[in-house]
This record gives structure tokens, C-alpha cells and sequence, in this order.
């Protein structure tokens, strides 16, 4: 089975994370806010550091054995195909979810 992440960072823009604060609260000390960047990319870095940041242990390692980055382009991704991923990343040491593509 998988199990649930340890912590979980939201990368949004700061003028809707008042809006998610309750959330973030409800959860404490499993999930945070980090700023987008300006392309995708730095966005990711940003959620990266974040996480580096929250689970590390002050000599800038993370405390992560995996990382799952989700696009929010694409929003229709399932628990079942999240939980498939998760599982093949521990078993190889790294995966990607891909869908066939819809013409």
C-alpha cells in the first residue's frame, strides 16, 4: 500500500492563500504555501525549497525519500492513478503518470 505524504506544499498565489489558510491550519505541520514562480519550472523550485525547508534537518537536505509534483493543468488525475505512481517510484525509484492522448 502507499501511504499518506508527509507533508503536502501548495504552490498558489499569495492572494489566494487566505482562502486555503483554514486548511492549512486544520492540517498543521502537514501542509504549506509557497509562491509560484514565473514560468512552471520555478514554481516547482519554489515548492522544492519549501519542502526542503518544512521536513529538512537544517543542512539544506530534505527529509524526503520521494517527491510527487502534481501540475494543476491537468486537475483530473484520480487517487487510484496517484497511488499507482507513488507505487512504481518505490519500486524503481522513479515514475511519471502519462494518459494517452485525447485528439
Amino acid at each position: 500500500g502507499v501511504s499518506p505524504p508527509a507533508m503536502v506544499v501548495l504552490v498558489m498565489d499569495p492572494k489566494y492563500q487566505p482562502e486555503y489558510q483554514p486548511i492549512v491550519d486544520k492540517y498543521e505541520g502537514k501542509l504549506a504555501f509557497a509562491n509560484p514562480g514565473k514560468e512552471r519550472q520555478g514554481s516547482v523550485e519554489n515548492g522544492l525549497k519549501k519542502l526542503v525547508e518544512t521536513t529538512g534537518n537544517g543542512d539544506g537536505s530534505g527529509g524526503c525519500d520521494f517527491v510527487a509534483v502534481h501540475d494543476s493543468a491537468r486537475p483530473l488525475v484520480t487517487i487510484p492513478e496517484i497511488c499507482h505512481v507513488v507505487s512504481d517510484a518505490k519500486e524503481y525509484g522513479a515514475a511519471v503518470l502519462g494518459v494517452p492522448c485525447k485528439a
